[in-house]
């Protein structure tokens, strides 16, 4: 890979994927709080995330937008690692995310959150820009 001395401390490096990808979860969540949080005075319940599966090829108009956003907001060398669909329950309705998460440069990770919804991409861009 990018560190050739990486293959001598297997242990760490596993350990530091781990704390990598537990850090990206943890990223991405917060920002699906963001914007769950505008919710609350429609429901008070506490959120459960139901289900993570990777999202499909097929071209949405939210991943258009993500890849658009992105182009402009990201470092020309971000490569995309994975593609997520998030299954939240906010009080019996199943609201859907997409996570995007990157690799930019030689040992920077980000993750990125789309709501899928129209109003909760409004509400999203309310609460990040107001």
């Amino acid at each position: 890979g990018d560190f050739p001395m990486s293959g001598l401390y297997p242990k760490q490096v596993a350990n530091v994927r781990e704390q990598i990808r537990v850090s990206l979860f943890r990223q991405a969540l917060f920002k699906v709080q963001n914007t769950e949080v505008t919710y609350m005075e429609e429901c008070k319940d506490l959120r459960k995330l139901t289900k993570v599966a990777p999202r499909g090829d097929s071209p949405s108009l939210i991943s258009l937008f993500a890849r658009g956003s992105e182009f402009w907001s990201y470092p020309s060398d971000a490569k995309l690692l994975c593609e997520e669909i998030w299954s939240i329950d906010r009080c019996g309705q199943n609201v859907d995310y997409q996570v995007r998460f990157h690799k930019e440069g030689r040992d920077g990770f980000s993750a990125a959150v789309y709501p899928t919804g129209l109003r909760d991409l409004w509400n999203s861009a309310k609460y990040y820009y107001t």
